[in-house]
Parts: C-alpha cells; structure tokens; sequence
C-alpha cells in the first residue's frame, strides 16, 4: 500500500525523466551484453554464418540491421574504405552489379571508418558523379571483420541462399558472369584471397632468417591478389637496405629509382622513347583498365646488404634493366619546361618576417609568409594538370610573402597574380635531369 501511494505521488515529468534515462542506459547496457558473449570465430569458405548485429548503418532504411535481412539471396559482402582507390573503383561495379540482379542480389558495404567520414565522402561522390549512391554501409565495424580478418581491401565475401560462406575473393572476380554463375548453378569462384604480408621479402616463408640475408631479388609480371598497391621500405637497424614496390605499372618501379637520383623528380621528368607507350602506361583504358593491370602490373623486391645500402637504387636500376623489356638511364636533356623568373626588384615578394605560413595546398585563396620560393614550384609540381618540369630561375635565395587568389591549376589566371611580385611563369627550354626509358631491343627494319 505504501509502495502504491509512492508512485501515485511521483510527478509525471519525472516519470519522463525516468523513461529518458533508461532508454540512454539502454544501448550501453546491450553493449556489455554483447561484449560478453563468446569471441567470434574466423570463418572459412562452406562454413555457416551466424547472424551478425550491424549497430551503425548508412544509407539503410533503418539505423541498424541484422544479417538476417538478407537472408533469400546472394550476398556480396564488401569491406572497403573511403582512403582505399582500388575501393572506391569497385564502386560503381558494385553498384551496376546491384541493379543488374536486383532480385536476387544483395550487395552490403562494410567498414571500420565512422559514420561522419562514410556520411562525408558518400556527399562529395553524389556530387561528382551526379548520381545517388545506392549501396549500404555497415559502419564502425568490428563484427563483420572478426568473421572474416583482412589485412587488404576490397575484401569481398560471397554468402549463399543458405548463409554459407562461398567464397571470399578480391574485385577482380566479381564480374557480371560471375554473378550470373553463382545464382544460376551454384558455382562460386574457387580462387581464396590470401593477404599476403610484405613487411617479409615477398613470397618467403616465416623460417627464412632475414637478419642473415645478403642478397634477395624478385620480379614478377601481372596483378597478384593479395598484395597491395604501392612502397615498402625494408630497414635494418635505422638503415634503408631494401625496398618492395608491389602491383604497379613497371615505369613506377623505374621512377622508384629516378626519385632517389633526381631529388625533384615528377613524372613530367619522364621520357619515354619506346614503340609502344601503353605497354607503360594505363591512359585512356575506361573500362578495360582492370583487364590492363592484371596483365601489366609488376612487383618488384630488392635487399642488399646492410653494409652495402647506398648501392639500393643503383642495384634496382641494373636489375630492372636485365630483366624487364626495356632499358632505363638518368640523363640530362634539354627539355621544354615551365622556369619561374623575377623581373625587377625583389621588393615586392621579400618577406616582412613573423611566422611560417603555407596554405598553397588549400583550396581557396593562397598564402606564403615567410617561406622560400621552393614552396610554390614543389606545390606546382604536383598539380597534375601541369604537364612540364617547374624549375626556379629566379636566382632568389630569400623568404617571401605570397597572396595567390587563383588556382594554382589555371595558368593564365596563376601568371597574372604572380605579376603582382615581379615573377613570370614562361615556357622555355633548360637542361635537367630526366628518366629515359627505351625498349630493349631495337625496332624491326622494314
């Protein structure tokens, strides 16, 4: 009776309050629920897959869902990551794949980035390709990952009608024949992705003791699953003795060596004198691009000995140059070029002292306080829209103080700032260093 007349006398916002509080409590409380249960277990191809929470979605009709809503179909499991390119290329694919077979496909997207970055990114895809973006995305990921471990992505899982693993692969499997395959005779692919670990010399197993390895070379042609795209620098002791550069067009191995001789190097530095420039490099593929990287993608490692490392990149050049097609050199040529001037006095540029300050890479209006010139042509040098070596001839060795309002990327427009302080921006010819790739062997005589 007492117990009764208690509530009866509680006020009914403080019944609000009360509901409030619990449901705040709430999720926290079924965090540690979860949080207690037993670890997951990796899962292999032919396994079953529980039914897994996805707490934080994006681009779902609700906040949260259960794998168990895809159940009846073909899943594509793909986890991704917004800083990814090879990523963010299986989108679209994805996507096509989605809407293609639309009734018997589900395609979810998985990641270990937050909300707000997934959120960001999907707005500035929307905008640049002037469609929406169609697939869903379990963020904040731990479930997904602890089921299937991945050290590279896209990582993609098949699951079955029958919620067995099928298959886990990378992109380059996921095609629509593939697709059609799996949903029509139950044929998955058979090629497991396996990560491959390159902080070892690739492709060497775990007994290999590399404190006592003198030499080690290895070259391979074609697209390797498994592997990254990109450098790795192999160290001993604080030294720089070796260096891994894995699924990448062959002229990137060359410009490896290139950037180590010619301290401002850039592609612009490069001349190709071969038959057959798309050997090299991948323009204007469009769609067939993938199909020119699995044939035309290298990997490349290199250690020598720890004594011997200042020879790093001579020995790279000379093993490239034995074993790959075509024969490269560091050359000095005289070239057409974009050469910064200074016409008339300094006074104008000279700095007036305080702080460091450089925004040149920021979009907007730019600004250089009291930084040398070397500042503007390095971030000229890695605009890509300016095709030509950017060299400094203006002979000043002092700081300056820059307000630049226009797109470094718009010449015209960049050159008619640049006035403001007495500095052109002319095309004239000067010799520089440069990366020359020939072919090996010479032309046919017709």
């Amino acid at each position: 009776m007492l117990l009764k007349k208690w509530f009866y006398g509680i006020p009914m916002s403080l019944y609000f309050l009360l509901l409030v509080l619990f449901l705040q409590l709430l999720p926290g409380f079924l965090l540690s629920l979860a949080r207690a249960q037993p670890p997951a277990q990796a899962l292999e191809v032919g396994q079953p897959l529980p039914d897994v929470l996805l707490p934080r979605m994006v681009n779902y009709p609700a906040p949260a869902a259960s794998l168990h809503a895809f159940e009846g179909r073909l899943v594509l499991l793909a986890f991704w990551a917004t800083w990814c390119g090879t990523s963010r290329a299986t989108i679209p694919q994805l996507a096509a794949l989605q809407e293609a077979f639309s009734d018997s496909l589900r395609v979810l997207l998985a990641t270990d980035e937050d909300e707000a970055r997934v959120r960001a990114y999907i707005s500035r895809w929307e905008a640049s390709e002037r469609s929406p973006f169609t697939l869903p995305v379990a963020v904040n990921d731990t479930s997904l990952a602890k089921h299937f471990p991945y050290r590279l992505v896209p990582h993609i899982v098949w699951i079955g009608q029958d919620r067995k693993v099928k298959a886990i692969t990378g992109a380059e499997q996921v095609t629509p024949q593939s697709v059609r395959r799996a949903l029509r005779e139950e044929i998955f692919p058979t090629v497991v992705k396996k990560d491959i670990d390159v902080s070892r010399p690739l492709f060497m197993g775990p007994d290999l003791p590399t404190d006592k390895l003198t030499h080690y070379s290895i070259l391979l042609k074609g697209r390797i699953s498994g592997l990254p795209s990109g450098s790795h620098l192999r160290e001993s002791g604080g030294i720089v003795r070796g260096r891994a550069v894995t699924n990448r067009p062959l002229v990137d191995l060359y410009q490896t060596v290139a950037m180590a001789f010619i301290p401002d190097y850039t592609p612009s530095r490069l001349l190709l004198e071969v038959r057959d420039p798309g050997q090299l490099l991948p323009e204007g593929l469009g769609d067939s691009l993938a199909a020119w990287e699995q044939e035309h993608f290298y990997s490349y490692d290199l250690i020598v000995p720890a004594t011997e490392a200042d020879t790093l990149y001579t020995r790279m050049l000379e093993d490239l140059n034995k074993n790959s097609p075509y024969h490269g050199t560091i050359e000095k040529r005289r070239v057409p070029c974009l050469v910064l001037t200074l016409k008339g006095s300094a006074r104008r540029l000279a700095t007036k002292g305080g702080k460091k300050q450089n925004t040149l890479y920021k979009e907007g209006p730019k600004r250089l306080r009291n930084a040398p010139l070397a500042y503007l042509v390095n971030q000229l040098l890695s605009e890509k829209t300016i095709r030509l070596p950017v060299v400094d001839g203006t002979g000043y060795a002092g700081n300056v103080d820059l307000d630049i309002r226009a797109p470094l990327s718009d010449l015209p427009a960049l050159r008619r700032e640049l006035r403001r302080y007495n500095l052109e921006l002319v095309e004239a010819e000067r010799e520089i260093d440069v990366l020359v790739l020939r072919d090996k062997t010479p032309p046919v005589p017709q």
